[in-house]
């Protein structure tokens, strides 16, 4: 946790835009958490809106600067984001908690989480991440998005987010130290069994048609495998092209 400097604001359009321009302007900087209770043009994966109710929840950037991590590998990022935030969520003992291919978190079928990643590149290396995460913790109406849900409606009771966010980093920083190639066969191995609808059949829609299908793997370009009921293998590799019905 020393390593990391932690700055918090009050409110900001997007701790991912505020980030890319302290980068900008100190090329040296260190690991760096960007911390605010409000974001008013917060977003999650293809420029879609994250909507956040003020003082209630954790909307962060972490800015990481990489050592061994390269372009052909970059979904490992991903990756360790995601199993780092399932497992702050388990310590806080939410439960059955997945990961909703390729960057949401869920506790059953309710999103609690969401990863947005803009990488930094350097010829064929990744040279670093701004990890932009929006942690559901102690909003109590989504209302009208009957999907999401936070920490304090699934538990019972409101939840210390300095708590979180502490443990949060934590995690995110024992996993993003230790992330090389090399790794990548446990990485994936642990990412592909934490996935929603992983060996168990579940419904999506893919081009207009609902179909059951499990979860296989994921490559190392992050498309997904899925089994049809007829046996069959398909790859995809755009999350657009899926929706999990449920």
């Amino acid at each position: 946790m020393n390593a990391i400097n932690i700055r918090k604001l009050s409110a900001t359009t997007s701790t991912n835009t505020d980030l890319k321009q302290a980068l900008a302007e100190d090329p040296t900087m260190p690991p760096t958490v960007l911390w605010a209770e409000y974001q008013s043009e917060g977003k999650g994966q293809y420029q879609r809106q994250w909507k956040s109710e003020a003082g209630k929840n954790l909307t962060f950037s972490l800015y990481w600067p990489h050592n061994q991590v390269t372009t052909d590998a970059i979904f490992l990022v991903n990756q360790v984001v995601c199993l780092a935030l399932m497992e702050c969520l388990r310590f806080f003992k939410l439960p059955e908690i997945c990961i909703k291919w390729p960057n949401d978190i869920l506790s059953g079928t309710s999103k609690l989480a969401g990863v947005l990643i803009e990488n930094i590149f350097h010829g064929d290396r990744c040279k670093a991440s701004i990890i932009g995460i929006g942690l559901n913790v102690n909003q109590m109406s989504f209302y009208p998005l009957v999907q999401a849900s936070s920490m304090a409606l699934i538990l019972g009771k409101q939840i210390d987010r300095v708590l979180v966010l502490n443990q949060c980093l934590t995690l995110l920083e024992k996993h993003l130290e230790t992330l090389n190639p090399s790794c990548f066969k446990s990485i994936a191995h642990d990412y592909s069994r934490a996935l929603f609808g992983f060996k168990k059949w579940t419904t999506v829609r893919h081009q207009n048609i609902e179909q059951s299908v499990k979860v296989k793997a994921v490559a190392s370009n992050g498309a997904i495998f899925l089994e049809l009921e007829s046996g069959e293998t398909v790859e995809i590799s755009d999350s657009k092209e899926l929706q999990w019905l449920y």
